[in-house]
């Protein structure tokens, strides 16, 4: 049996799931994370070849890496990660989203990776579809003067 007629097309676009991203189905905060790497930005100011070292790019790797021992409950709670609004981003990451058509998405998931340094990105379930890298905290500055 073909799986595609199945409805198991890994190839689905996240929007066209009829689920709303940002929202978490039933269980998955259990779950382990997954990242993508399908929807990374590779131009404007968020993209991580802007301005990271090799050094810097191994070192986001191996974070990201040890996220994957965790589940979303342990990775949300005290960590300082989680979902932000569009309305609350910077005025400069709202006009990136409407550049790589994007700008539909309500909001995004903001992960701590250390510090000030974030990862931005579209959490779908258990699946983290980066997007940003953010190492001053400039996609939603923060309020703390």
């Amino acid at each position: 049996m073909d799986k595609r007629k199945a409805g198991k097309n890994p190839n689905t676009n996240f929007a066209s799931k009829g689920k709303k991203p940002g929202t978490v189905d039933t269980g998955m905060s259990e779950r382990l994370p997954v990242f993508s790497f399908q929807l990374l930005d590779r131009e404007g100011p968020y993209h991580i070849g802007c301005c990271a070292s090799v050094f810097e790019i191994v070192e986001f790797l191996t974070k990201l890496g040890n996220f994957e021992k965790m589940n979303w409950t342990e990775i949300i709670s005290g960590r300082h990660s989680h979902n932000v609004s569009k309305d609350r981003l910077s005025k400069p990451a709202r006009d990136r989203l409407e550049a790589i058509k994007l700008d539909d998405i309500d909001e995004l998931f903001s992960l701590r990776i250390e510090g000030d340094n974030r990862v931005w990105g579209i959490k779908e379930g258990h699946i983290l579809r980066l997007l940003w890298w953010d190492p001053d905290h400039q996609v939603c500055p923060s309020l703390k003067a």
